[in-house]
């Protein structure tokens, strides 16, 4: 009797423990299952994903220059230049990104840079933002530019204000070679001599423009500038540009897809391969 007793014991015990390890086993089995099911499921999304990472980007080309307001349109909610191009990169109406700290990120259609003459009329700069030098000869555009009080005062050596515009001016027309470009009070003095003329620039890498009042300058947060320290003799006849604002001058970082059957140019006007 106690023989079966035990052995009966014996054999629930063993059932136990085969339900036990047929349970443990069953646990195992269901891990890995699962486990290969999400490693499946994120192999999948990932290759959903690549193929919209491959943007068809004009090769070799950053777009670091700045594009005239309502060129491209702010997107929210994105704080840096990775993520603009990515958005960029997955939406199909956007062609065009740029990046700044101050500016955030902005998309928009095709744009031309710098020579080029192919496609949109749309244009940005093709390179980056650098402070100029400049000055209105009249207050408002109503004024008649051969009679304003303002161009008797801007037209003088002792009085002007060689950098009361910093921000690039749009529609002053093309480079006045020669003379009015070597340096700021030539081309103010060849804005002067035109009755017609109430506005002037100049930039060093860029030489002299001037004509009717350009249509939209760029604003910045002015410069903080002083005379140059140098004996007259030796210094440059424009003042020194010491420090600026955080971003004023700093380079836009961007890029644009390539629009098939659409003709690029390098930065020195040549056409890319």
């Amino acid at each position: 009797l106690n023989c079966s007793f035990a052995c009966e014991r014996g054999k629930e015990a063993a059932v136990e423990m085969d339900r036990t390890l047929l349970f443990s086993l069953l646990s195992l089995l269901f891990t890995a299952l699962f486990t290969l099911y999400l490693s499946d499921s994120a192999v999948r999304r990932q290759e959903s994903v690549l193929p919209t990472l491959k943007c068809p980007w004009v090769e070799g080309e950053e777009l670091v220059g700045q594009c005239p307001k309502g060129t491209l349109t702010k997107v929210p909610d994105v704080t840096n230049a990775e993520d603009c191009g990515l958005r960029c990169c997955q939406d199909a109406a956007c062609v065009t990104w740029l990046y700044r700290g101050d500016t955030g990120c902005e998309h928009g259609p095709d744009v031309r840079i710098g020579m080029e003459k192919d496609g949109t009329p749309k244009w940005c700069e093709v390179d980056p933002p650098r402070p100029w030098q400049g000055q209105h000869l009249i207050e408002s555009k109503k004024q008649d530019p051969a009679t304003s009080a303002l161009r008797v005062q801007a037209c003088s050596a002792e009085t002007w204000n060689p950098n009361a515009l910093q921000g690039q001016c749009l529609g002053l027309g093309d480079q006045r070679k020669g003379a009015p470009s070597d340096d700021p009070a030539s081309c103010r003095d060849a804005c002067c001599a035109d009755k017609s003329c109430d506005t002037w620039q100049w930039r060093e890498d860029k030489g002299c423009f001037y004509g009717k009042r350009g249509f939209r300058c760029y604003e910045v947060e002015r410069c903080i500038c002083r005379s140059s320290p140098l004996p007259s003799i030796l210094a440059r006849p424009h003042n020194l540009c010491v420090s600026c604002s955080e971003f004023a001058f700093q380079p836009f970082t961007g890029r644009r897809k390539r629009i098939p059957g659409r003709n690029y140019l390098t930065r020195d006007g040549k056409p890319q391969s």
